[in-house]
């Protein structure tokens, strides 16, 4: 046991040190590309086109990147552990979109991308669509490594809102060595 143990450790070290497998962590065994394009789809299309479309998440999804796992109750992702709203996990990366129905609400979590890189693919695809979304002030409170941005557009009397938000690791009262990234997608009636 002690002769393989003394095999098996310097192998493990340089594995560690090296930094394999904290590149596949990040991004789920996926490209970084490939899953910031996949946080951008769940957000612009999948939730987005969810609120303005009377189709469920799964239908939004089509010509899209994505290809939904629906996660079973109890299971453990960045948001929590899953209950009672779906929750779903884009196959083979590191993006998540949870179902809030009560809520009106559906929410996209990643961790380990460029939050304003990725933040930014979303506002460029946003606001050079035809869909009439408009970036809206966030509030400038904001520490350092730390993003938000606000986008809104209304829809048949119906407004919906994107909200990003995130960080990258270090920001102040964070201690994960990854980003978080974030986007809330919720609809309420335009009159209200």
């Amino acid at each position: 046991m002690r002769a393989l143990l003394q095999i098996l450790f310097p192998l493990l070290l340089l594995v560690i040190c090296t930094g394999v497998p904290a590149a596949n962590a990040q991004s789920g065994g996926v490209s970084i590309e490939d899953a910031k394009e996949h946080f951008t789809d769940a957000v612009v299309k999948a939730c987005g086109d969810y609120f303005s479309t009377d189709v469920d998440l799964s239908t939004s999804t089509a010509g899209t990147s994505l290809t939904l796992q629906r996660m079973r109750a109890g299971s453990q992702w960045p948001g929590g552990i899953v209950t009672g709203m779906p929750v779903y996990q884009v196959k083979d990366s590191v993006v998540y979109i949870k179902e809030n129905l009560l809520g009106a609400t559906c929410e996209v979590v990643s961790y380990g991308l460029p939050v304003e890189a990725t933040f930014q693919s979303i506002a460029d695809e946003l606001l050079s669509s035809d869909q009439g979304y408009v970036e809206l002030p966030a509030s400038a409170d904001l520490g350092d490594k730390e993003f938000r941005r606000i986008f809104m557009r209304v829809f048949q009397d119906i407004e919906i809102k994107i909200v990003l938000f995130g960080n990258e690791p270090g920001a102040p009262g964070r201690m994960s060595r990854f980003s978080s990234l974030n986007g809330i997608v919720s609809f309420s009636s335009a009159e209200g």
